[in-house]
């Protein structure tokens, strides 16, 4: 029994042990799958041999070699080759050449573009090239054989001809499926031929009177504008072609002539023919664009037609009556225009819209036989344009963009103020009692109170032409000079938000000018004496130049800060106001007014001296001291002082200078002393020598050595602070 347990004992335990190796050989057959798995690493304990091309990628580590037979199952190709397989690796590619489709695609539409732009060009160019053609040469074959036929047959053969080409030209598009571009160039050619037949049955054969005229054009309008829905270009351009050809024609032939009334009915029928076209396009912007342009060329034939029979025939009722037709149509297209505007941004019909405003000025101007009333009406015109336009852009600034529709509306605004200026000018009594303040004031007012800088600026601009109108009344010309320049100065000043650096000093300098001008004008009109004058207008000058250096005015007025351009300025002013005070002092005969010029120069020149050194710059110490070198030799030149004496106080300047240089701690201020004493030893021994006055030279002698023992002296007390420095 003993026996039998302790057998079955032993039998039990070996199975236990077998169990527990059972989960080490599962674990070391997961871990060599999951090797498997992994992407080759070369192991640097052993080379890694190379993969053969051909051959499926296995690792070579010291992993597989030392596994077991059972744990080498995972090296089989197909497990391996898997996440190498083309497929996933060529993917990726797929997406760089889908772009390449669309350029071969392009590529392929480029023959038909070119097709498409040769068939345009050859066919409906060159139907339109041929119908104004036919247009000239039929006019041209009708002034030849006109004069060897009678009415009647003048009359049937035109009429018979125009409708025979529109009949054929028509009825044949149609039968071609609106597909033949000839035949339709040929039923507009002959539409075009029907209106210059009607056009001459009226105003040269006189058989049909004006009301039954204006019926037909009419009619014409209407069927060309049905057509017009078929081939809406072709039949326009045609139409226009048309219509301008009969009008250069007979504005030719009424001219010849210097009839009137011919071209009193030429206007009408060109108004109502253009007018049919733009009433019943008008949502059409290539539409509106081309009837423009022909209503313009229209325009500027008729009305130089009608100028030049008034010049020889002068102004009659005719031709009162043309220009209120053509001003009455130049209006008609500006506000068909503004108002196509004002939908959409259709920034190429505004140039249209200026050229007519400018043809409606010379139409208006022309109106009236007295020029200065014809300039006033141009005036009143453009100003109330200005008006309009300023309205528009500020009430359609939510509406339209504001890019180069914006641009051309500024472009109109200073066309239509040069108009005004012009006329102005134009006009004696608002030339010298105006001129271009009567527009310069009202600008800068609107310009400051709605705050608009470019305003501002044409106000300014406006100021700036009335600056030389020196040609005015002396008495308006300082009181709108000085008003302009107290405006823009008040309404800067209250309004801090509309403070310009840039329009202060133009405007400042501007001012000084015109206080130029007007004295200059008023010592012409009133005989002051010339010296006095001068010296008068020194010390007005001067002391407006200072008030503006000593106050506020020369700062900003937001910050209180310096303005570096208003500095500039006033330097440059000053610098004009100390060459004309050296002018003054050297021209002035007068003793008295001699000293009082004397005594300008010397404050002018001492104006911005002590900023000027307290900036302790080399080439600004030196300027001060070469100016008031230059000062006191003028001056004592002026009082034909000799030249010893002259040396003398060069050497008392120069001691001045160096004292100032220690003082201020100048250094560049001391050395200039010391070369201007050098100086004038060079000019004492070399050039001042002389024995016409033995006492005089040697005077002039002993006082130049002390003065340099003088300098001497200074240096010496001052040895210590050089060191120092």
């Amino acid at each position: 029994m003993l026996l039998t347990l302790n057998s079955k004992l032993q039998s039990m335990e070996a199975e236990i042990a077998e169990l527990k190796k059972q989960p080490q050989v599962a674990t070391e057959e997961s871990q060599t799958q999951q090797l498997a798995r992994q992407p080759v690493q070369p192991q640097t304990q052993q080379p890694v041999q190379p993969v053969q091309p051909q051959q499926p990628v296995q690792p070579q580590g010291s992993i597989y070699q030392q596994a077991p037979a059972y744990a080498q199952k995972p090296q089989q190709p197909q497990p391996i080759m898997q996440p190498q397989q083309p497929q996933p690796i060529m993917q990726p590619q797929q997406p760089q050449m889908q772009p390449q489709q669309p350029q071969m695609k392009w590529n392929q539409q480029q023959p038909k573009k070119l097709q498409y732009s040769e068939e345009m060009l050859g066919k409906t160019i060159m139907g339109i090239a041929a119908s104004v053609l036919i247009f000239i040469s039929l006019i041209l074959f009708a002034m030849l054989v006109i004069p060897h036929l009678t009415e009647g047959m003048k009359v049937s053969l035109m009429l018979l001809i125009s409708i025979g080409i529109t009949a054929v030209g028509l009825v044949m598009w149609f039968r071609k499926e609106k597909k033949s571009t000839f035949f339709l160039s040929l039923g507009a050619c002959g539409v075009g031929s029907i209106y210059i037949s009607l056009f001459m049955c009226n105003a040269y054969f006189h058989i049909i009177n004006d009301i039954v005229l204006y019926v037909l054009i009419l009619l014409w309008a209407a069927g060309v504008l049905v057509l017009s829905r078929y081939k809406q270009r072709l039949f326009e351009i045609i139409g226009e072609a048309g219509i301008l050809i009969s009008i250069l024609f007979g504005c030719y032939s009424c001219t010849k002539s210097d009839d009137s009334t011919m071209l009193m009915v030429l206007t009408i029928y060109s108004v109502i023919g253009v007018i049919a076209f733009l009433g019943f396009r008008y949502k059409d912007d290539i539409s509106l664009l081309i009837h423009g342009v022909a209503g313009t060329v229209g325009i500027v034939a008729l009305t130089a037609s009608n100028t030049t029979i008034i010049g020889s025939m002068g102004m009659t009722a005719n031709n009162l009556v043309i220009f209120g037709l053509l001003a009455l149509f130049s209006i008609a297209i500006i506000a068909l225009y503004l108002y196509r505007s004002n939908n959409e941004n259709v920034s190429y019909l505004v140039p249209i819209s200026i050229i007519i405003s400018i043809l409606l000025d010379v139409i208006v101007y022309n109106m009236f036989s007295d020029e200065k009333i014809g300039c006033i009406a141009v005036i009143l015109l453009s100003i109330a344009i200005y008006v309009l336009l300023e309205y528009l852009k500020s009430a359609w600034k939510d509406r339209i963009s504001v890019g180069s529709f914006s641009v051309i509306m500024d472009v109109w605004q200073i066309i239509e103020l040069f108009i005004i200026i012009f006329c102005v000018m134009d006009v004696e009594y608002l030339k010298d009692y105006v001129g271009p303040a009567l527009i310069a004031i009202p600008l800068i007012i609107y310009g400051f109170i709605r705050e608009d800088r470019f305003t501002q600026i044409k106000g300014l601009g406006a100021y700036g032409i009335l600056t030389f109108c020196a040609t005015m009344n002396v008495t308006a010309y300082t009181i709108l000079t000085i008003l302009c320049f107290a405006l823009i100065s008040i309404f800067m000043y209250v309004k801090r938000n509309t403070y310009s650096e840039v329009i202060k000093d133009i405007s400042y300098g501007l001012f000084i000018l015109g206080i130029v001008i007007s004295f200059v004008l008023i010592v012409d009109k009133t005989g002051w004496d010339i010296e006095i004058s001068g010296v008068a207008l020194l010390w007005i000058l001067g002391l407006i130049n200072l008030v503006t250096l000593i106050t506020p005015y020369s700062k900003s007025w937001l910050t209180l800060e310096e303005e570096k351009p208003f500095k500039i300025i006033n330097y440059v002013i000053n610098g004009m106001l100390m060459l004309y005070s050296l002018y003054l002092v050297t021209e002035l005969s007068d003793e008295g007014m001699h000293f009082v010029a004397v005594l300008g120069a010397i404050g002018l020149f001492c104006i911005n001296s002590v900023n000027i050194l307290k900036k302790k710059q080399k080439i600004s110490s030196i300027y001060v001291g070469l100016k008031f070198t230059i000062l006191v030799m003028v001056i004592l030149s002026s009082y034909d002082a000799p030249n010893y004496v002259l040396s003398i106080c060069a050497f008392v300047l120069a001691i001045i200078f160096i004292i100032l240089g220690f003082m201020m701690d100048i250094k560049s201020l001391r050395i200039y002393g010391l070369v201007l004493s050098l100086i004038c030893v060079v000019k004492l021994v070399m050039i001042d020598i002389t024995y016409d006055n033995t006492l005089g030279h040697a005077l002039s002698f002993f006082i130049s050595g002390v003065l340099c023992f003088v300098i001497s002296a200074v240096y010496s007390v001052a040895e210590k602070r050089l060191k120092a420095k």
